[in-house]
């Protein structure tokens, strides 16, 4: 399976995003607001966290597999998602899922 970032190159998205999500509030002007500053934090800990623990090549203490890496950043994604985009990004999948099993069940 092809994946949109290899994985001898994932540490270069991980250790990058880490300090630019972590000093954003203070990049872009948002500090006032604390739980966007306090998630940002949490979000920059969390990915940074799970880099030093995982099983590759740039982990630094080699317990949590990549697979589990992949899919926690594939769920944090999720979450944020809301963050950026608006509470209706959520939604949508889900709708267009319902509608594609309706119309399967029709036929």
């Amino acid at each position: 399976m092809e994946h949109p970032i290899p994985r001898r190159y994932h540490w270069l998205t991980d250790y990058s995003y880490v300090p630019t999500v972590a000093t954003a509030p203070e990049t872009v002007g948002f500090t006032d607001n604390k739980t966007a500053t306090n998630l940002c934090r949490l979000f920059s800990g969390v990915i940074l966290t799970q880099s030093i623990f995982t099983r590759a090549e740039w982990g630094v203490v080699k317990v949590m597999p990549y697979k589990a890496h992949v899919a926690m950043d594939f769920a944090a994604g999720w979450l944020a998602l809301p963050m950026t985009a608006g509470p209706a990004t959520l939604f949508w999948p889900w709708a267009w899922w319902a509608f594609r099993w309706a119309c399967c069940r029709a036929c």
